[in-house]
């Protein structure tokens, strides 16, 4: 099974309620954006993103029908169920995940006031620092959850230098003040990020960016080519409309038999390889022609990075 597929049944296997005392958890919205940039993951070489998400990403994201999706729920820490297989089989993050946003809340119960917890991040640390910067938090270090909903970002920020995959760490401990039988709750994982450096990103991006460009072009002239083929036989005498319809049915019947042997399947095949030969040199063509021109204008080819 693929990283990102693990990482999204992994996820899926979290959905319960949040109810109760602390409460932090994640947001579907998040989620599936951070399941879809996952997709465009490479798991041979994180180092080389697709441009286009692979097969199945729809699929999964119909899946996530809870709203929330919890780390710790009503005091009981959950990111067991997905943190510890996240860090245990390392699955690698995608370069565009550049943050995370993370709710929290002490919510009253059975009509006593909301549990007073106390947070402490103790360590925020990458073990690669030319690749990756250490993770940094939008709210104090230490401090109170707040009673009431809201939310924070661990923001992941690559230095651009260097292109590798950098280790990170995450300790962070919950403290009750008024729950003697379970004072503290201590999360400390380690997770895995791809980075690029800025020059391999502004190729990926005109890798891309020309793909798609010469998948337009090559569409557009087989649709011209095709229209020219229909007003040929359009314009055509009867006998020869009647003549072509005789060859395709042949050419039909013969399919369906799985082809004539000897010469004139050989013939058939010989063509079709040539077909294909064409059309990668074409694509080849035009993606070296679009890239020249990337070079020579950059700033024409370059697509905005996502949030």
């Amino acid at each position: 099974m693929s990283g990102p597929l693990r990482l999204s049944l992994l996820l899926l296997l979290a959905a319960v309620a949040c109810s109760g005392e602390l409460n932090v958890w994640f947001e579907r919205q998040m989620l599936e954006s951070v399941i879809s940039q996952m997709m465009l993951l490479s798991a041979k070489n994180p180092l080389r993103p697709r441009c286009k998400p692979r097969g199945g990403a729809e699929q999964l994201l119909h899946r996530l029908t809870a709203d929330r999706f919890p780390i710790v729920a009503d005091g009981h820490l959950l990111s067991g169920i997905y943190f510890n297989s996240l860090s245990r089989s390392g699955i690698v993050l995608a370069n565009s995940i550049n943050s995370f946003t993370v709710h929290w809340a002490t919510a009253s119960r059975d009509g006593l006031p909301p549990t007073r917890v106390q947070y402490k991040f103790m360590g925020l640390h990458s073990h690669n620092q030319s690749v990756l910067l250490h993770p940094r938090l939008t709210v104090p270090s230490t401090g109170f959850v707040p009673a009431a909903e809201s939310s924070f970002q661990l923001n992941l920020q690559c230095t651009k230098r260097v292109s590798g995959v950098a280790e990170f760490e995450i300790h962070a401990v919950f403290q009750f003040s008024d729950r003697p039988e379970k004072r503290s709750l201590t999360m400390q994982h380690r997770f895995r990020k791809a980075c690029l450096s800025a020059a391999d990103l502004l190729k990926l991006q005109q890798k891309c960016y020309c793909r798609k460009k010469c998948k337009q072009q090559i569409k557009k002239k087989r649709r011209r080519r095709n229209h020219r083929k229909k007003q040929r036989a359009a314009n055509s005498s009867p006998s020869r409309r009647r003549s072509d319809r005789r060859q395709q049915r042949r050419r039909r019947g013969d399919r369906r038999r799985g082809g004539k042997k000897g010469r004139n399947s050989r013939q058939r095949r010989q063509r079709r390889r040539q077909r294909r030969r064409r059309l990668r040199r074409r694509r080849k063509e035009c993606q070296k022609e679009c890239r020249r021109g990337c070079r020579a204008q950059p700033s024409d080819c370059q697509q905005r990075e996502a949030d």
